[in-house]
């Protein structure tokens, strides 16, 4: 990331721009500065044109690792993400099961217990009020 930062900065800073005035030996020139043969300039140029390429390619690398490197991670968190759906789906069934057997066992252990649930209010009741004057 921090290549790529760099990468934008350099290309952001302007580059100077050069004069092109043709000017014969012995000639006086139009403006103050360096005066550089046709070769240099040339050179200058090419180099210019050269490092601004290798700038741009540079910087489509970064880009297209950085959307690798994210595509990548989202991938992953997809996957994750499936496999805590089928996790919960398959734990969710699992208490359904349990939900239901439990069920079905306290159906069968609770018979008819309201004969018993009489019997005792009556005995409860007798000795009460023999008990108390």
């Amino acid at each position: 990331m921090k290549m790529l930062i760099a990468i934008m900065l350099v290309l952001l800073v302007p580059l100077p721009t050069f004069a092109q005035v043709a000017v014969d030996k012995g000639e006086k020139a139009p403006f103050g500065g360096v005066l550089l043969t046709n070769e240099q300039a040339a050179k200058i140029l090419a180099e210019n044109k050269a490092q601004k390429e290798l700038c741009e390619a540079n910087i489509k690398y970064e880009k297209e690792k950085v959307v690798s490197v994210c595509k990548l991670e989202k991938k992953n968190l997809d996957i994750i993400v499936n496999t805590q759906k089928v996790k919960y789906d398959e734990m969710t069934k699992i208490k359904d099961i349990e939900t239901k057997r439990l069920y079905e066992e306290l159906e069968e252990s609770s018979g008819d217990t309201g004969a018993y649930w009489v019997s005792g209010g009556l005995v409860v009741g007798g000795i009460v009020g023999v008990v108390t004057p």
